[in-house]
């Protein structure tokens, strides 16, 4: 009874703004002035430290710490982070409970008590008004502001950004009278099961068995690679290799830039959003990718391009 009636009559919040092993993760960068501290929360710290799920509305919290060594101040640019970035309240706005939507969540409990429910409506009415203004509160409390850091100090907070799976390109812009600063960070978020996973690529291409060359000699291996793709049998072509990258892993990965995204593994949950977003018309920005094969062994990795439908990717 306890229980029925603190469901009928509250509104369950509870963040825990204890929990940071973000700050443990961290990635850092550091000039003759400033130290920029960057942290992407996966979806289950963003809803566990903001107490809704973010991630449920497409927004991936991004916490900074930016130290000011230096003699000027400066002032974090927002839009460096993201253009469609979200102020803390209207995030908190995003999130907010809603009577109608409580109701509904009581399912069945709703129904048994359907008499009552005229009586308890003002209750659940005022208790989703005191959890909204407690998110609100939250929220601004722990969000980033205004972003200006003063000779000597030290910023700290979160900025809510658009979500992103698998891998998360930041660029930290800071604005001073003396120019700007740029630090550009590429973080790996959890929760996504990208192609390359479980691939051990060190294995694949072990350092004992790489070969050093002059150009001339690049260009004559270059020229001995096939025209383009296969089928796993080798008898049908596939897109053409028409493009040369070098360099380790994370190196090729964030050459690539912002927007290019990494692929999921082919699942029955993957071949379903894949389904659904072609029968819809619709954009999958993590669809799994068909295998081509060079030299008999598929992709190791594959990267595409989001476009207004699953039709229009590139990959």
């Amino acid at each position: 009874m306890i229980l029925t009636r603190s469901r009928l009559l509250g509104v369950p919040y509870k963040p825990h703004p204890e929990e940071r092993a973000f700050v443990e993760r961290a990635d850092v960068q550091r000039d003759e002035e400033l130290a920029v501290s960057v942290s992407v929360l996966d979806d289950h710290e963003s809803e566990r430290f903001f107490g809704v799920r973010l991630a449920r509305r497409g927004i991936q919290p991004v916490w900074l710490r930016i130290v000011n060594r230096g003699e000027q101040a400066y002032r974090l640019h927002l839009r460096s982070l993201d253009p469609n970035y979200y102020s803390p309240l209207e995030a908190a706005f995003v999130n907010h409970f809603a009577v109608a939507r409580r109701l509904i969540e009581l399912g069945l409990l709703a129904w048994i008590v359907f008499p009552l429910l005229a009586v308890f409506v003002p209750f659940k009415y005022f208790a989703v008004r005191t959890t909204n203004r407690r998110i609100d509160a939250y929220f601004q409390e722990h969000g980033i502001g205004w972003g200006l850091i003063r000779p000597g100090g030290e910023l700290s907070g979160f900025a809510f950004t658009s979500l992103d799976e698998g891998k998360k390109e930041v660029t930290v812009e800071l604005l001073g009278t003396g120019g700007s600063r740029q630090f550009f960070f590429s973080i790996p978020v959890a929760g996504l099961n990208v192609d390359h996973g479980k691939r051990r690529l060190e294995v694949l291409y072990p350092a004992d068995e790489r070969v050093d060359c002059d150009e001339g000699e690049l260009r004559q291996k270059l020229k001995e690679l096939p025209r383009c793709t296969t089928n796993k049998r080798g008898t049908a072509a596939g897109d053409p290799l028409n493009l040369v990258a070098i360099g380790d892993f994370s190196t090729v990965l964030n050459g690539f830039g912002a927007r290019w995204d990494e692929t999921e593994t082919i699942t029955p949950g993957s071949c379903w959003r894949t389904e659904k977003a072609y029968l819809l018309g619709a954009s999958y920005r993590y669809s799994p990718i068909s295998p081509l094969y060079v030299a008999g062994r598929r992709q190791d990795f594959a990267l595409q391009k989001a476009r207004r439908t699953i039709n229009q990717r590139l990959h």
